[in-house]
Order: structure tokens, then C-alpha cells, then sequence
């Protein structure tokens, strides 16, 4: 048998594998059943020989790892020829996404089979080219670390543009923006130019502007779309807003409610109401978003629309927005309770929270 299966075509080692696998070797000798196992063995280094043919975890390697002796020696032959599929065979493709799956696969069939063996053990840092590294980031998440792949950061920046092609990429910056191997000035600086121009439109402005607002560190933002820009994004939405239920951080965008209300909160930020009602969960949502479009103490104080009034009052309650100067906002005590509705002792002591010293804020002393 062993000198059959050392002979055999090595096309037929994943066909021989299946025919072990279902071989019931239960009313086996002990002698017998080790005899089976050097036979897994035998086929266990002929799969190591093979070069992959595919960018995966499959059941042969699933099957030998459940009745081999040397697990680690499959293990590490496996990632070597994942981290190195397609180096000397230009017809085999690397894709980040693959690779990223067949090596959680990998791990977490070692997890549920309790099989002691750390797959990054056996991975060496390699560099791929962006759109490599974006989709495997994609793939990844906030576990992009974990294979180490990675890509050159200059090349990255160069990559990514304000184009349909690569937007797809932006979600990925929330996970690479604190790695201090990936610095987005570049980026930010398209950005910057992009959105003044025609090319920004109600297609893209969103993905556009959760990118900008994940690399800047400025509230209000330094770049903003010109009244006439949110006129036209905000016409061009509100002809098909969906109005149902809003999911707040969610990941996946309602082409039609997320961008709506993007374009609501920097209209509101311009003092400009939208065209309808707001319910509870959207103000939740623009009171977390509109200080990048706009000044929360100007608005406070000098902003007054039945739509802006509800957002501020969420704000002030809810401790959102920078901390407000008192000296400012005070003098405006009578005009901003009755705005957001407010009574004079709540009112108080909203404001109080805003203040190191809480004895120094008083009605008779602002008001």
C-alpha cells in the first residue's frame, strides 16, 4: 500500500485522501492502525511537495492535520506556499482576500480541533502592492495585523484617489489611520482639492467625506462643500430618501438615509433646515457629526431652525461638542432655552457641567 500511494500519479493525493479518509478502521489491530497513519504521513509529504494549485484552506489539508504525526511540519509548509502562491508561476494570482481567508481558515480549524499550533509563528512579514493590501485589509478588519502583510505606504497614497475605483477602499482607513507605518497626508490633500469640483457628487461626497474626517483632525473640517454643492446633493436625495429605520455606526451605508443625512447635518451646520421632520434616531446621528461641519457655539447661539434646535438640545444633553465658552454662551441664556426648550434650572445646570468650577455658574451673575 505504501509503496502504491508513493507511486501514484500526484494528481490522484487529494482523491487518495478522501478514499483513507473513509476507510472505518475501527475493528483495526493497533499494528494495523499504524500502518494507517505512516500512510497519512506518506500523503501528508507528498501535499507538501505539490505546489498549491489554489489560494485556500481545503479538506485535504483538513483531513490530513486530523491524522498526521507532525502537524507543525504541514502547518508551516501550508503558510510558506500561501505568504509565497504566485512568486514563480505568473498564471497563479495573489489575492489579499484569499489569502487573508485561507489563513483564518487555517486557524480557526486548529482552534475548534484543539490543535495547539500558532499559524504567525510560521509567517514572515512580506510587502504586496496596494491593491493587494486593500483587499486583504478589507477582508481583515481591525485583524490586518495578524498575517503580516503589508504595502508601501508611498505607493499606497498614491493608489487611492477620488475615483469610483478606489472609494470602494476608503472604510479601510478607520483600521489603518493609528498604524504608524501608514501616514495619509497625501491622501488628505486629494481630498482636500477634490471637493471643490465638479467630480464630487451625491454618489461619492459620503465615502469621500468619512475618509476626510478619519484623517483630519480639524472640527469644522478646513474644506467644506459650498452652499450650492449641498443644494444640489441635497435635491438630488431627497427624490428618493428612504426615511425607515437608521442604524447609528453602522458599517454597510443606505445609499439613500446615510447620505441624506450627511448632507442634512452640513445643511444644518449652514443654519439651513432639510426638507423634513428629523426623528429621534437621525438627530442622534448628526449630533455626532455635524461639529465637522459647522461651529457648536455659533450654532447654539446664533442657529435657529426647528430641526438645528433639536440637534443642539441632543447635543447640550447628551454632553456632546467641544466645551463651550461660558463668557460666550451665557449672555445668550434666555435666547438659547427658549430655542431648545428647555427649563431655566435644567438649562443651568446642562451649563454648569461645562464649567471646572461649578459655583461660579449662576443665573444672576450671566443673565
Amino acid at each position: 500500500m505504501q509503496e502504491t500511494i508513493q507511486n501514484a500519479d500526484p494528481a490522484k493525493t487529494d482523491g487518495i485522501i478522501k478514499c483513507l479518509l473513509d476507510l472505518k478502521t475501527d475493528s483495526f489491530s493497533d499494528s494495523d492502525k499504524n500502518t494507517i497513519t505512516a500512510l497519512w504521513d506518506i500523503l501528508a509529504e507528498r501535499k507538501e511537495s505539490q505546489e498549491l494549485s489554489e489560494q485556500k484552506f481545503d479538506d485535504s489539508y483538513k483531513s490530513l492535520l486530523l491524522n498526521i504525526t507532525d502537524k507543525q511540519g504541514l502547518v508551516k509548509r501550508l503558510c510558506q506556499q500561501l505568504q509565497k502562491f504566485g512568486d514563480n508561476n505568473l498564471t497563479k494570482i495573489f489575492s489579499g482576500t484569499h489569502y487573508y481567508k485561507a489563513l483564518k481558515d487555517l486557524q480557526d480549524f486548529l482552534s475548534d480541533e484543539n490543535i495547539d499550533i500558532n499559524i504567525t509563528d510560521y509567517l514572515e512579514d512580506i510587502e504586496k502592492e496596494p491593491q493587494i493590501f486593500v483587499e486583504y485589509v478589507q477582508a481583515a478588519k481591525e485583524n490586518y495585523k495578524t498575517f503580516k502583510l503589508s504595502t508601501d505606504n508611498d505607493k499606497l497614497n498614491d493608489f487611492l484617489e477620488c475615483y469610483d475605483n478606489t472609494i470602494q477602499y476608503f472604510p479601510i482607513l478607520k483600521y489603518l489611520k493609528d498604524d504608524p507605518r501608514y501616514k495619509f497626508d497625501t491622501l488628505k490633500q486629494k481630498i482636500e482639492s477634490f471637493i471643490p469640483t465638479s467630480g464630487l457628487n451625491a454618489k461619492n461626497f459620503k465615502p469621500i467625506f468619512d475618509a476626510y474626517k478619519l484623517l483630519s483632525n480639524d472640527k469644522p473640517l478646513k474644506k467644506q462643500l459650498l452652499q450650492n454643492q449641498i443644494n444640489q446633493i441635497a435635491n438630488s436625495l431627497s427624490k428618493k430618501v428612504d426615511t425607515g429605520k437608521y442604524k447609528v455606526d453602522t458599517d454597510e451605508y443606505n445609499v439613500d438615509t446615510d447620505e441624506y443625512l450627511e448632507i442634512a447635518a452640513m445643511s444644518l451646520a449652514n443654519n439651513q433646515d432639510v426638507a423634513r421632520e428629523l426623528n429621534e434616531q437621525e438627530i442622534e446621528y448628526i449630533a455626532t457629526q455635524i461639529e465637522y461641519y459647522g461651529d457648536y457655539e455659533r450654532l447654539l447661539m446664533h442657529g435657529n431652525n426647528p430641526n438645528l434646535n433639536k440637534v443642539l438640545k441632543y447635543m447640550l444633553e447628551n454632553r456632546l461638542g467641544h466645551r463651550l465658552s461660558l463668557e460666550n454662551v451665557m449672555p445668550n441664556f434666555h435666547n438659547i432655552k427658549f430655542k431648545i426648550d428647555v427649563s431655566e434650572p435644567v438649562l443651568l445646570t446642562l451649563l454648569d457641567s461645562w464649567n471646572k468650577d461649578m459655583n461660579e455658574i449662576t443665573k444672576d451673575k450671566y443673565i
